[in-house]
C-alpha cells in the first residue's frame, strides 16, 4: 500500500509539472540583475511578433543593501533588436544615458549627500530592496529572432567589471559601489532571449528532485 501511495503521489507531480509551462522563481543569488518580461522576476523569454514593440523590465534581486542611491550598467541586444525608449518609475535626482557601439549605458541617482556639511546631509535613495525595478525599456524587433539581451558594467563610468549600486551605507561608510551580478551568471551570457529558449533554467522542481522527495 505505501509503495503504491508513493508512486501514486510520484505520477501526479510529473502531470502537474508537464501540464503547463515551467513555473519560474527569482534568481537566488545574492546582489542580482536581470531583465525580464514580468514584475516579479520570473520571465527571462518572451515571444512577440517581428516589427512588434514590447516592454520588458531590468529588475534587481536580492540586494544585500536596504536601500538605492545610485546605479550603473549598459544594456546590449543583439542581433536586431532596438531600444525605443525607456522609463524610470520611481523619483530620481539625475540620470545618464549613451549608446556606444550597440551599447546602451545608464546611471540613475538619487541625492548623494553631503557628508562634510554640518550637519551632514545623508544621501536619499531612490529605492528599496530587496527587489527593485530599477528601468523599463520599450524594444522593438526587425526580424522573428532568436535575439539575445545582455547586462555588463557601464564603461562610461569607469566603475570595474561589473554593473553597480551603492547604498546609504556605504556611500557613507565604504566600499561605495557594490557588483551587481547578471542572472545568467557572466557578463558574457545572455539574461533574456527573444523568441527563443529561456537562458535561465527556471524550474522549481526536476525529475531527480521529486524522486529524492520518495526515497
Amino acid at each position: 500500500m505505501r509503495q503504491g501511495f508513493r508512486i501514486t503521489i510520484i505520477l501526479g507531480l510529473l502531470a502537474a509539472l508537464s501540464a503547463g509551462p515551467a513555473v519560474g522563481q527569482i534568481d537566488p543569488d545574492p546582489d542580482g540583475i536581470g531583465i525580464y518580461a514580468d514584475f516579479g522576476a520570473t520571465q527571462p523569454s518572451i515571444q512577440v511578433d517581428p516589427v512588434e514593440e514590447f516592454t520588458l523590465h531590468l529588475i534587481a534581486t536580492n540586494l544585500g543593501e536596504a536601500d538605492v542611491v545610485t546605479w550603473a550598467l549598459k544594456v546590449t541586444p543583439r542581433p536586431g533588436l532596438y531600444i525605443l525608449g525607456y522609463e524610470i518609475p520611481y523619483d530620481y535626482q539625475s540620470h545618464f544615458y549613451q549608446v556606444d557601439g550597440g551599447a546602451y549605458h545608464f546611471i540613475v541617482s538619487g541625492d548623494l549627500g553631503d557628508p562634510s556639511a554640518d550637519p551632514p546631509e545623508p544621501p536619499v535613495p531612490i529605492g528599496y530592496g530587496p527587489n527593485m525595478r530599477l528601468l523599463d525599456i520599450t524594444f522593438l524587433i526587425g526580424e522573428l529572432g532568436p535575439h539575445y539581451l545582455f547586462i555588463g558594467p557601464n564603461e562610461v563610468l569607469g566603475s570595474g567589471p561589473d554593473p553597480v549600486y551603492s547604498s546609504s551605507r556605504t556611500l557613507i561608510e565604504g566600499p561605495g559601489l557594490i557588483p551587481l551580478y547578471p542572472s545568467s551568471g557572466s557578463n558574457d551570457a545572455p539574461v533574456f532571449v527573444v523568441n527563443g529558449q529561456d537562458p535561465i533554467a527556471n524550474e522549481i522542481l526536476t525529475f531527480g528532485a521529486v524522486k529524492a522527495l520518495f526515497r
